[in-house]
């Protein structure tokens, strides 16, 4: 269906009735009012899901972030530069006469010192990134939120003013409602 879209119906009245000559003729209906309606548990599910779903995918783009950082195999990974110091650290050990050996492991102990700081840096990276997005969502959520507190007013206006219910309005309200639920799952 479309965002926000609540179904709407049109609830009809008879227009009445005329005589023309010997006939009474009726003259159709009329539209006496458009109604709204939605299932308000269904409503706070999907609602609920939404927040989930905006939790998830929040935590799905961080893990995908960290995993690029951490998950590395192979050449140059945290695992080969450990495995590569502790075989260099076998071979001093049987050899801690050998001036080579001793430069090997320092040298080894320095890059891997280089590969965790690069990755320390790498999370830090990550989460100032989540931060700036957590902040652009509070900043969406409340710009929603002011425009819904907008639209509930323009709704009780119209509504007033014509006796019907603000169909349109009150579809815009529900679309932002979905929004701000996926926002504040983030």
């Amino acid at each position: 269906g479309l965002d926000g879209y609540h179904r709407q119906t049109a609830d009809l009245r008879a227009a009445g009735t005329h005589l023309e000559g010997n006939l009474l003729l009726g003259t159709g209906v009329t539209v006496d009012a458009v109604l709204q309606s939605y299932d308000r548990f269904t409503e706070a599910r999907v609602l609920r899901e939404h927040g989930n779903s905006g939790y998830a995918n929040t935590m799905r783009t961080a893990f995908d972030q960290i995993q690029v950082v951490v998950g590395r195999t192979g050449d140059g990974s945290l695992a080969q530069q450990l495995d590569q110091l502790f075989a260099d650290i076998d071979t001093l050990a049987s050899m801690p006469w050998d001036v080579g050996a001793r430069g090997q492991v320092l040298n080894d102990a320095e890059q891997l010192a280089w590969a965790f700081n690069d990755q320390v840096e790498a999370l830090d990276q990550s989460e100032r990134y989540a931060n700036q997005s957590i902040g652009y969502g509070v900043t969406a959520a409340s710009e929603n939120l002011e425009h819904i507190a907008a639209l509930n007013e323009q709704i009780m206006i119209k509504e007033a003013a014509t006796g019907q219910i603000a169909g349109d309005l009150r579809d815009e309200r529900g679309r932002l409602v979905d929004e701000i639920s996926t926002q504040m799952g983030v």
